[in-house]
């Protein structure tokens, strides 16, 4: 016999993980079972739901963390921000055609210390995106 998760019992950031982390063609069920207990996670209550949110868009910006490196395309927006008033109103190539993870809606950039702020209005999460440095 298998061993079954009871999903029901699981953090959010648990359930989170289980579903950035499981292969879907092996364990579609499972998948199905932990799309469940996010959903009645987020429907517990208003808090439940704005934690959900905002964990949602959270782990988002952090994957375009990962994707947001400094190359000679993106102007060296870094080092010239703070020289330059046209380099302040340029938005990195990582974030063209970016959508909000959870209602596909447009993104607002705004500069933000060593990094970018990127607003969902519709959902009111809001998100940092720090730049690292890759040569």
């Amino acid at each position: 016999m298998m061993f079954e998760p009871n999903y029901a019992s699981y953090t959010l950031e648990e359930l989170l993980d289980c579903k950035a982390n499981i292969d879907a063609q092996a364990w579609p069920e499972r998948l199905k079972d932990i799309e469940k207990a996010l959903s009645v996670y987020a429907s517990q209550s208003a808090e439940h739901e704005k934690q959900y949110k905002q964990a949602v868009f959270d782990a988002y910006c952090e994957t375009l963390r990962h994707d947001l490196t400094l190359s000679i395309d993106d102007n060296i927006l870094w080092l010239l921000r703070p020289f330059s008033n046209q380099a302040k109103d340029i938005t990195p190539s990582t974030f063209a055609g970016e959508v909000c993870p959870l209602c596909a809606a447009k993104l607002s950039a705004t500069t933000w210390a060593a990094g970018w702020q990127l607003s969902c209005e519709n959902c009111q999460v809001t998100g940092i995106v720090l730049e690292h440095l890759s040569f």
